[in-house]
């Protein structure tokens, strides 16, 4: 080996070392968060700037370890700190708190959920859900055993104020012509009440679970152009609509399950109707890190994973839909638009 492969050798361990311990860092990132959600850090920390012992007096921390974690956690901006050294808000500490919160992040953060990461390298070595093997049962299962995580995740998984994709995929749904809309999979409803705000002449229809149509926004349950339909999307019918909207519901399903959903709502169908589902693309080379970072949390979660434009197309195909147009909406979200097949399918 010459004087330059050592240097090259020497080089590239370099690189190795910084990329190790720049994921090192963020993992310390990540578990000073976790432990400042589950002190209530972010809920304990008043408006106005707090000495890093009075904040440890309502926490009931030790002070000199609290500021260990607090100095970690200002420097990934989950806290500040200003020049006397007091600890402030920022952004994202008002996010993590659990009354005005991003729902999102009490989801990631919540003790079931972070603890399913644990079961990753046999989930990957057996195929199934780390979740599952740490826990013991499947998502779905899960929360309907324990209703304040089910609390948490439908919460998590509604749209509404603080979805930052909202409003642009609402813009890209075409509803013309349409007088009647199903929002399936659609929790408690916050797409469903804000299509009826925008659009006065539709009617709708919202479909899920039991667990997550009780708390349909009041807004829906007052309005007389509504069906809430409890319902389970592999057995029960949502009934005729011009306009299906499955936002990310197929991405928990694996392929048979996400036939299923699909060839289910054909079912109900008319010749007319568009069936529209809100999925980010795996192939979509302009979001590839967030598709990618989503495709694994709901690995870890529930199984599932995040699908490419042609693996949609033949989800549809199977389910007797034609996929028909795909239209970005300036997000990781696309709209996949189908309609049902009229001729028999032909394989080969």
């Amino acid at each position: 080996m010459t004087l330059i492969d050592d240097e090259r050798t020497a080089h590239r361990h370099d690189e190795g070392a910084a990329a190790f311990q720049a994921l090192a860092t963020a993992a310390a990132g990540w578990g000073a968060l976790r432990a400042a959600v589950e002190l209530g850090l972010p809920d304990l920390l008043p408006d106005a700037p707090t000495s890093v012992p009075d904040l440890a007096a309502l926490a009931g921390a030790a002070p000199t370890r609290l500021a260990q974690l607090v100095a970690v956690l200002a420097d990934v901006g989950v806290l500040a700190l200003d020049e006397r050294a007091h600890v402030r808000h920022t952004p994202l500490s008002r996010a993590l708190r659990s009354t005005d919160g991003l729902p999102l992040t009490r989801l990631l953060t919540a003790g079931w959920a972070d603890e399913a990461w644990r079961g990753l390298a046999e989930g990957v070595r057996a195929d199934v859900s780390p979740l599952e093997l740490v826990h013991g049962r499947p998502l779905f299962a899960l929360l309907a055993a324990d209703p304040a995580a089910a609390e948490v995740f439908h919460e998590a998984v509604a749209t509404g104020p603080g979805d930052p994709f909202d409003e642009a995929i609402r813009s890209a749904l075409d509803l013309t012509g349409a007088a009647r809309v199903a929002d399936v999979g659609g929790g408690r409803g916050r797409l469903l009440a804000a299509l009826l705000r925008e659009h006065p002449g539709l009617s709708g229809v919202l479909f899920d679970l039991p667990e997550a149509v009780r708390d349909a926004v009041p807004e829906l349950r007052d309005d007389d152009r509504v069906e809430i339909r409890a319902g389970d999307l592999f057995a029960d019918r949502v009934g005729a609509a011009d306009v299906y909207v499955l936002r990310t519901v197929l991405h928990v399903l694996d392929d048979a399950q996400a036939v299923r959903a699909l060839a289910n709502v054909r079912a109900d169908a008319p010749a007319h109707a568009r069936v529209v589902v809100v999925e980010a693309l795996s192939d979509d080379e302009a979001h590839r890190t967030y598709a990618a970072h989503s495709s694994l949390r709901l690995f870890v979660l529930c199984g599932g994973r995040e699908r490419s434009t042609a693996e949609f197309a033949e989800l549809f195909d199977r389910a007797g839909l034609e996929l028909r147009s795909v239209t970005p909406t300036g997000t990781p979200y696309h709209l996949l638009e189908g309609a049902p097949r009229l001729s028999p399918r032909t394989d080969g």
